[in-house]
């Protein structure tokens, strides 16, 4: 298997793990699944998805970017493939950003739930395309025999 492959099934299954326990807040609430997700997130009941009236463990654009890095990551598994213009990518996604935050203070609302979703899963697409070929050099690199160890000694037959 590629490191890129490795990569990409080791950080789809954290983030995909992270969505599950967000979700799963909803359905055990008072768990104290909410509090893991409070370092990283604001978590603001009216900000987030329900179930039944009990909010995700994220917000909105947090429970977004953790799928489109679940996502982002997953495809890794199967299209090796890093796009030739990811600074774009980035780029569109500092833009989706801007308008997130600007509509948050033009709209009574707080913003509209579609872009939250949309800058949220592109941000998050965007990061695994710069994060996973670091972590698949980190994982080819962990896999090289050190400068330390002393190369394998083949003993031909035949041969004295």
């Amino acid at each position: 298997m590629k490191p890129q492959q490795t990569a990409g099934i080791i950080l789809g299954s954290v983030f995909g793990a992270v969505l599950l326990l967000s979700v799963m807040e909803a359905f055990l609430p008072g768990h104290g699944l909410r509090g893991f997700f409070s370092s990283v997130c604001h978590q603001l009941p009216w900000r987030s998805h329900m179930i039944d009236g009990h909010p995700f463990g994220l917000c909105i654009r947090c429970f977004w970017l953790y799928a489109g890095l679940f996502l982002g990551h997953a495809r890794f598994v199967f299209f090796q493939g890093i796009p030739e213009k990811r600074m774009h990518w980035l780029m569109t996604a500092a833009l989706l950003a801007g308008l997130d935050w600007l509509s948050g203070w033009i709209l009574v609302g707080g913003g509209l739930v579609p872009l939250r979703i949309l800058s949220g899963l592109w941000l998050g697409i965007t990061i695994s395309h710069f994060s996973l070929p670091a972590a698949a050099s980190i994982l080819s690199k962990s896999k090289q025999p050190s400068i330390h160890q002393k190369p394998s000694q083949h003993h031909e037959p035949g041969r004295t």
